[in-house]
């Protein structure tokens, strides 16, 4: 028996010695004692717990022997069984306990039968569950949780708020400062801290779990940061919050458009390239607030759409002439539609609305815009044109014939039917949204980037860029004639699907004009090694940068692992309870990994039907990609619940996990289970696969 607070003998679990070596250190951890299972029933130990049940009611936690080490360290792995007012709760609790470490996940994960202590302790009356977590010089995040669901921490729940410490509420903040200071100052020889939290009603901060990591919550860091600021121990020149654009940039930028980026920086937008990676400032703003959708979707169809697609036209006349203006023309045609993009910007309805089979909104006038919709948002990447036959559209997906999903439906009569009004808003099955780090800071989630936030100048209007009455090239259509949805809601998602169409109607002209440039300077696709300046000199004959060393620099940027969030230039991690876990969406499903880099990839290399497929990210337009393709089941790193993953997921009928963080770290054809029920992706043992098949 180990009385909390006691020197811990070398037969005590890893659990009760951390918070025993706390208490004897000075922080706020509840009384209590670790036994032996088999123990329970000796008078001294009775004793020791009849007075411990004295204050009050306790909880009864299993310490496994092999968590919370500086080998293996996780959460959730035993039962814990709170509310226990007496000796015969505590034996039923034992009971339950015992009976949860035969369960055959764990059994696998150790190998055999877990040894383990009941940990018993002062149960804490609850306000809020927080986790805050860091590694050692980098920025803490903090999670709160609704203390009315007790296994919201073992159930891997989403918090309340999520978000830099430093940024939480002063009467929070700074007593679990002062208590992440004091820990880490004990626990000196650690890399890296979880820590469990409770608050009581008074506001007082209590610990109850300290776990040292077994590995950084930042993998990769030390790397980013030595790449991007060499000699420090952060960023410099990076005050506040930034996010990685994983969700529609989560592979590093070709140097032609990083130089996109760069010269939309010079002109204020949020921005920061960071070796090779895109990061956008959080902002508290709501860019989209008393936009009306309706009104939204009429501009975009009567106005904006068709005249950036003139714009376009003009461009292309222009490309056998003197390139050099004609680059600074699309740079400045960019700038004037990102202007027309925030315009038609609006507030995303709390949760997306239930999907209407006949009006797939994810796949809307897709088929008009193939030719200028990227793989990836890159001025490099190529159109999905060039890489999907757009007749997938209008036929049954390869391998769902009979299926009652979205997916089923043909595209042409989603064009040309209405939605329906009645359908109401529904949350994704499953789980509650993911919320990212600042997620509370930043309530409404970016999409296109870059320079989303910018307002609009007013001399940088769209139409006299394009004077002329040349077609446009590409498909065209009757945009006045679209029956759009009647529900605001399912107005307000469509509007957000169709600006990427602007959007890449945006940066359609220079990735036009590159192409020319590379084919008249002998480049070929190394055009894309060169910025804009960089490119313009090439074409006034100057000499070349050395295009050899710009690839091994690409390369070297696309092997870094770029922190999905940064707080005063440290890297904030995601929790680590969020690990393989996501927002569920559709049905469970299993089978083999199939990894892709993106929709590229994804298109040259067709997975097989059982397989998961998973990707950093599903942008606006890989839904063309996943219906031509036929894809069952899909695990993406990056997204939200409100993102163009889940909704296309939804549309499609697909079974899927949506902002899984680490699913892109599985090898391929591992075999797994993607559990949409819990939001989790587990993998499968050998055993398992063979008894299934």
């Amino acid at each position: 028996m180990l009385v909390l607070g006691d020197l811990p003998g070398p037969d005590a679990a890893p659990k009760p010695a951390v918070l025993s070596r706390l208490l004897r250190a000075g922080l706020p951890i509840p009384p209590g004692l670790a036994v032996a299972p088999e123990a329970l029933s000796d008078r001294a130990v009775r004793r020791r717990l009849e007075d411990l049940l004295a204050g009050g009611p306790v909880i009864v936690r299993a310490a496994l022997a092999g968590e919370d080490t500086a080998d293996a360290a996780a959460a959730g792995l035993g039962l814990s069984v709170p509310d226990c007012r007496d000796l015969a709760d505590l034996d039923r609790a034992a009971t339950a306990i015992a009976e949860a470490a035969g369960d055959p996940w764990l059994l696998r994960y150790g190998g055999g039968p877990p040894r383990y202590q009941l940990l018993v302790q002062r149960q804490v009356e609850r306000r809020w569950l927080a986790v805050a977590a860091a590694d050692r010089g980098g920025a803490r995040l903090l999670e709160l949780h609704d203390a009315a669901r007790a296994d919201a921490l073992a159930a891997g729940a989403s918090p309340g708020w999520s978000g830099p410490l430093a940024l939480a509420e002063p009467a929070l903040a700074a007593p679990i400062t002062s208590i992440f200071d004091h820990v880490a100052s004990v626990m000196s020889e650690v890399p890296a801290l979880d820590l469990e939290l409770v608050v009581d009603p008074t506001g007082a901060v209590w610990l109850v779990q300290a776990r040292p990591l077994a590995r950084p919550l930042v993998p990769g860091w030390p790397e980013f940061c030595a790449a991007v600021a060499p000699g420090r121990d952060h960023l410099p020149d990076l005050p506040g919050l930034w996010k990685l654009d994983g969700e529609h940039n989560p592979a590093v930028l070709s140097p032609a458009h990083a130089g996109v980026v760069t010269w939309l920086i010079g002109q204020g937008s949020g921005l920061r390239v960071l070796g090779g990676w895109l990061y956008e400032r959080a902002s508290s703003s709501s860019r989209g607030a008393g936009v009306d959708p309706h009104r939204a979707l009429a501009e975009l169809r009567g106005r904006h759409l068709p005249a950036a697609r003139r714009a376009l036209a003009a461009f292309v006349d222009d490309l056998a002439g003197d390139l050099r203006p004609l680059l600074a023309r699309a740079l400045e045609h960019l700038r004037a539609i990102l202007a027309l993009h925030a315009e038609v910007r609006v507030d995303l309805p709390r949760d997306l609305p239930e999907p209407d089979p006949r009006a797939l909104l994810s796949l809307h006038d897709r088929g008009d815009y193939l030719d200028v919709l990227p793989a990836a948002w890159d001025i490099a990447s190529p159109a999905l044109a060039d890489l999907v036959d757009p007749t997938c559209l209008a036929r049954e997906p390869a391998g769902r014939e009979g299926q009652p999903d979205g997916a089923a439906e043909d595209l042409q009569g989603d064009r040309e039917r209405a939605s329906d009004p009645t359908g109401q808003p529904q949350a994704p099955p499953a789980r509650e949204p993911e919320r990212d780090p600042g997620s509370e800071i930043d309530p409404a989630e970016p999409r296109a980037s870059p320079a989303r936030e910018r307002e609009r100048d007013p001399g940088s209007e769209l139409e006299p860029a394009e004077p002329r009455a040349s077609p446009a090239r590409g498909p065209e259509r009757d945009h006045g004639a679209a029956v759009d949805p009647a529900d605001p809601q399912r107005a307000a998602v469509l509007v957000r699907e169709l600006d990427d169409h602007l959007f890449a109607l945006g940066l359609a002209p220079l990735r036009r004009i590159y192409l020319a440039a590379g084919e008249r300077l002998g480049l070929g696709d190394d055009i894309f090694l060169l910025a804009p300046d960089e490119l313009s000199l090439a074409l006034a004959g100057r000499d070349l940068p050395d295009l050899a060393a710009r690839r091994r620099e690409q390369q070297r940027f696309a092997e870094l692992r770029p922190p999905p969030a940064l707080f005063d230039g440290r890297p904030l991690p995601v929790s680590p309870r969020r690990r393989l876990g996501g927002i569920g969406v559709g049905s469970p499903a299993r089978g083999p990994v199939a990894r892709r880099r993106d929709l590229a990839d994804l298109l040259a290399r067709p997975p097989a039907p059982d397989a998961v497929v998973v990707l950093p990210a599903l942008t606006a337009q890989a839904a063309v990609a996943l219906r031509a393709l036929g894809v069952r089941a899909v695990c993406c790193e990056y997204g939200g619940a409100l993102s163009h993953a889940a909704l296309m997921a939804r549309e499609l009928g697909l079974s899927a996990l949506i902002g899984c963080t680490g699913c892109t770290e599985l090898a391929d054809g591992l075999e797994v289970e993607l559990d949409t029920r819990v939001g989790r992706l587990r993998v499968r043992s050998p055993a398992d696969v063979l008894s299934n098949r």
